[in-house]
C-alpha cells in the first residue's frame, strides 16, 4: 500500500494522468524523466486494475540495472498475460 494522496487529488478537479512507482499522483503527461528513479535505464507505463474495484490506472515502473532487464519485464508480462485467473502481473 501507498499513502493516500487524497489531500492533493481533492483540490484539483482532473483525476492524475499516471501514478509513478511510489504511488504519488502525476498530472503532466507521462514521460519517461519523470518517474521517481532518478537513474532509471527502462521505464515503462503499464495500465493496471484494482483487484477490489477494477478501476484502471496508468502505473509507471522503472528499472536501474544495466542487463537483461527488458528481458526480466519480458518473462514477467508473458507469465502473466498466459496465467488464467490472476490479479495483478506480479
Amino acid at each position: 500500500m501507498f499513502n493516500d494522496y487524497s489531500d492533493i487529488t481533492e483540490r484539483i478537479a482532473e483525476p492524475p494522468k499516471w501514478w509513478d512507482e511510489y504511488g504519488v499522483p502525476r498530472y503532466a503527461e507521462y514521460d519517461h524523466y519523470q518517474v521517481a528513479n532518478i537513474y532509471a535505464q527502462e521505464t515503462a507505463l503499464v495500465e493496471i486494475a484494482c483487484s477490489a474495484c477494477w478501476r484502471h490506472f496508468e502505473v509507471a515502473f522503472s528499472n536501474s540495472r544495466s542487463r537483461a532487464a527488458g528481458n526480466h519485464w519480458k518473462v514477467q508480462l508473458s507469465r502473466a498475460s498466459h496465467s488464467k485467473g490472476r490479479d495483478s502481473l506480479w
